[in-house]
């Protein structure tokens, strides 16, 4: 009986000890995070010339602003990013890696840093300009030529989502085939790979605080046949 006590205290001793080292992990790894996101905005806000928008987006560790200028961020762990720098020098940031997410909105003095899990969190829907443009460029594979609407052609053509929106995390996309929704189409570039196709193509964007907007149509004619 006493012995079947004690591998019971044991058990929960282990549990509780290794309940506290994984939150105490959780909290470092939080804090690094916190760290490097912070050296990233010190890197923005040290460069470029005040009262001029800029943005810089970060993948496989490297950050490229819009003039194509790069910055080896290879010491912090950072895995995806955006910011941009506006007019007034405020920073709207959006970052990740694997365990964590955070988010500077452009009053904000500080990040909020959320578990990887709760992304959509760290993402807000912001035009750049007072009204939304929405366009859909379809363009020929083979060529990587733009495709003329309404004529016929002897390839599969893709078609690209060109807006004016500051964070595209925060949208979601969905494409239509006639007015009819086109399954499984969540994606920035739609592609038709039908032989035989004659039909209007346009995009619609679901903003993550509850908005929509449509594309204009888009008039393709496929014959590989």
């Amino acid at each position: 009986m006493k012995k079947g006590i004690l591998l019971y205290i044991i058990s929960a001793l282990i549990i509780f000890t290794t309940a506290c080292s994984n939150d105490l992990d959780n909290k470092n790894n939080k804090s690094d995070f916190k760290s490097d996101i912070n050296s990233i905005l010190d890197l923005v806000n040290n460069s470029g010339i005040s009262g001029v928008q800029k943005s810089y987006v970060i993948h496989n560790k490297y950050m490229v602003d819009d003039s194509q200028m790069s910055y080896d961020i290879s010491d912090y762990d950072i895995e995806i990013g955006l910011l941009y720098k506006n007019e007034n020098d405020k920073v709207y940031a959006s970052l990740e890696n694997d365990e964590s997410c955070a988010i500077k909105d452009f009053d904000d003095n500080d990040f909020t840093i959320y578990d990887i899990s709760e992304k959509d969190k760290c993402h807000k829907f912001y035009l750049l300009g007072n009204d939304i443009n929405l366009v859909v460029i379809p363009v020929n594979i083979e060529t990587n030529e733009a495709y003329v609407q309404g004529t016929v052609s002897n390839n599969y053509i893709s078609l690209l989502v060109q807006e004016n929106i500051l964070d595209d995390g925060a949208i979601n996309y969905k494409w239509y085939r006639n007015d009819e929704e086109i399954s499984d189409s969540s994606v920035r570039i739609y592609t038709i790979t039908s032989d035989f196709e004659d039909a209007d193509y346009y995009v619609e964007i679901l903003t993550n605080d509850g908005q929509s907007f449509k594309s204009e149509p888009v008039n393709v004619k496929i014959d590989r046949r």
